[in-house]
């Protein structure tokens, strides 16, 4: 049977970044060839996680469901079941299986929380409720495919029906052999120990050795890095591991740390592994129960358990020993898989509701975090692929209609009344709950509502706090003349720019912001409001004239703020290490105006985090032009040079200093010295 073999690394899908190892789509020889360039550029432009939703990446998907549809037609199948009722199920109800002559009778789904979608009904998976006529049952899902394979195998596997992936994962590079010769490689690692590991991957792994798939890994990897954050946050000094497997977490846990630590694990030859590999003076493991541990009372500062409450029966007692050994002062870090379906090995399977009722029999909770195998950054306080959720939306249905389902749950926990640091700083970009694409926050302002679209934390904060964070921007707009031409340089997603349309002075309004996400939701933004002949927005990165380059992100996500273009400099004239960069194209306020013909601006807002000397180079000009009438200017008034250079910049052109506006809210979490100079020409309203 021909097969091509198609390299993804990163796949991104109604919004969310989804990662998965290399895939091997297999080819019927009447199915429809996936196209290598389409492929080989598919692959290329997915490498970066922040890359945004190409139309490559919907046309290689929709390759793979034409793959899927000519397969089924070639073996004389018409009736199908869709396995899953979420958002990838829904744009393909009738497409592509209708052009193949297939319908879809049924979607299974085992929490329902509609009664159909597309006027195919979706019921729980049992046999009773399998239309005869159904000839296969296909996975509709590209992050819970394993998960709803398994389930519908172990639903439907004794009837002899064909059970097919969208995305069938190529795992040859894991397969025992390769993995084996790749660990027995490695110099510090010995025969026996590789070949013990090969042996016992399935439920005992090391994740800092190259023995399963990065997605897999990271997963675990992750919550030893929050685990480790909060050591740093409350000065923990001695750790517990419980369940901690073959030890590697005592490695991220003491990074940079000054611990003591000791690791507990019910399996004495993962033990062995653990206190050969990684054990230390200030390391110990210990072979023992999780109910029954060998550590001495209010005796650490800090429990992680991860993966590990599910697999005991007895939770309160499980509970107990954790409220034993911690301080009155520790935190317990601990996580489970969400409602992710029977196995083997768990005697639980809770939902979010269940998971925080095992814990507050003995705990009071501080965070609920969720956690998907994908490398988003939703919030900059979390590692990838981690998000806070709302505790006010714990309702499964709530939880399961607004947000992503995550695969996990995790929360951090400390004894009721006891009293700890501040966890999590907040912060602009602070996320305490994932929006759907969906989600609106209105605001109600002296000219009317506003209708944001926030897709994310960051979108609805900066929504949010529109008319607190800088009340002073709003009266400065405010005292707009009628018809005047309002540039918002390094609009972010446009609270200033909306709050403008609304004040309805400004006659044509102009954002310029090189963020693609930001930029995307300010363009969502504009369509939503129906002013698109009035409300223009620019993708590129205003600079002192046209040049390609680099745009330096510290938070690549809609609404992020700190981004450079050219060099990594911050608000305060540092270098910093940027998060994400990509390419992006820079041009001066006056070739805007001169060479591509832009209305030229009677209002300017320029913030734009540490590049304001560039900026003002470039728009030397337009500064000098009598129609231009004030200029808003955020910045670190700590850097004196800037604040001097900026005057005088403004001071040649004929703009004079007026006052300075105090913009910040306490919540971000940004220099208080930020501030906004607003400079006026004679004669003019400011």
């Amino acid at each position: 049977m021909p097969h091509t073999r198609v390299v993804i690394e990163f796949l991104k899908f109604d919004g969310q970044l989804l990662r998965f190892s290399t895939m091997l789509f297999l080819m019927t020889p009447h199915a429809n060839p996936v196209d290598p360039k389409l492929a080989e550029d598919f692959a290329n432009r997915m490498r970066n996680p922040g890359s945004p939703v190409l139309p490559p990446l919907q046309a290689l998907r929709n390759q793979v469901f034409e793959r899927t549809a000519s397969m089924l037609s070639a073996q004389g199948i018409t009736d199908i079941a869709l396995f899953g009722a979420g958002r990838h199920t829904r744009p393909i109800v009738r497409q592509p299986w209708i052009r193949y002559g297939i319908a879809v009778r049924v979607i299974f789904d085992d929490h329902p929380i509609q009664s159909a979608m597309g006027g195919v009904p979706i019921a729980k998976p049992c046999p009773d409720n399998l239309p005869d006529a159904v000839g296969a049952i296909v996975i509709s899902s590209e992050c819970y495919e394993r998960q709803l394979d398994c389930r519908a195998r172990q639903v439907f596997g004794g009837l002899d029906l064909p059970i097919v992936k969208l995305y069938t994962t190529d795992d040859a590079p894991y397969q025992a052999d390769q993995t084996l010769e790749r660990l027995a490689g490695l110099s510090n690692l010995t025969q026996d120990d590789a070949r013990w590991l090969v042996e016992n991957r399935g439920e005992r792994h090391d994740a800092l050795l190259p023995m399963l798939p990065p997605a897999r890994t990271e997963l675990h990897i992750r919550r030893y890095e929050l685990a480790g954050d909060l050591i740093g946050c409350i000065g923990a000094t001695a750790v517990a591991d419980l369940a901690c497997g073959t030890g590697y977490g005592s490695t991220i846990l003491a990074h940079n740390h000054d611990i003591t630590y000791v690791g507990v694990d019910i399996d004495l030859p993962t033990i062995q592994y653990a206190q050969r590999r990684y054990g230390s003076p200030t390391r110990q493991f210990h072979c023992a129960s999780a109910i029954e541990l060998p550590i001495d009372d209010n005796a650490v500062d800090l429990i992680a358990s991860f993966e590990t409450i599910e697999h005991i029966e007895q939770t309160s007692e499980l509970c107990a020993q954790y409220a034993r050994i911690l301080k009155p002062g520790g935190l317990l870090v601990v996580s489970t898989p969400n409602k992710l379906g029977p196995t083997p090995h768990h005697v639980h399977d809770w939902d979010l509701e269940e998971f925080i009722n095992a814990l507050e029999s003995r705990f009071e909770i501080i965070e609920l975090i969720a956690q998907l195998p994908i490398d988003e950054v939703f919030d900059p306080h979390l590692p990838p692929g981690m998000w806070r959720i709302d505790r006010n939306r714990v309702n499964r249905e709530a939880f399961d209609q607004s947000m992503p389902r995550p695969d996990f749950l995790l929360a951090i926990a400390k004894h009721p009344g006891a009293s700890v640091p501040k966890l999590i700083e907040p912060d602009t970009n602070e996320i305490t709950t994932l929006p759907s694409a969906n989600d609106e926050v209105v605001i109600e302002t002296k000219h009317g509502p506003i209708c944001f679209y926030c897709p994310g934390g960051a979108a609805g904060w900066r929504a949010q706090t529109l008319l607190t964070k800088e009340p002073e921007t709003l009266d400065w707009i405010d005292q707009f003349d009628q018809g005047d031409i309002y540039w918002d340089i390094g609009a972010s997603t446009g609270p200033y720019v909306m709050y403008a349309a609304a004040a309805d002075k400004a006659a044509q309004i102009l954002a310029f912001e090189p963020s693609p996400w930001s930029w995307h939701v300010l363009a969502e933004q504009i369509r939503r409001s129906g002013q698109s002949d009035r409300i223009k927005a620019y993708p590129v990165a205003v600079n002192a004239g046209a040049d390609s380059g680099t745009l330096h992100m510290r938070n690549p996500f809609a609404g992020g703020a700190g981004s450079s273009f050219g060099e990594p400099i911050d608000e305060s004239g540092k270098i910093f290490t940027p998060t994400f960069a990509q390419g992006a194209i820079g041009i001066s306020i006056d070739e805007l105006v001169e060479v591509f013909n832009l209305p030229a601006p009677n209002r300017i807002k320029i913030d734009v985090d540490g590049i304001e000397e560039q900026i003002l180079t470039g728009a030397r000009r337009t500064l000098l032009d009598r129609k231009l009438k004030s200029v808003s200017v955020e910045i670190d008034s700590s850097r004196k040079d800037l604040v001097d250079l900026v005057a005088g910049r403004m001071q040649e052109a004929g703009l004079v200093y007026q006052q300075i506006r105090q913009p910040r809210a306490q919540q971000e979490d940004r220099p208080k010295t930020i501030e906004n100079f607003v400079f006026t020409r004679n004669g003019a309203h400011p």
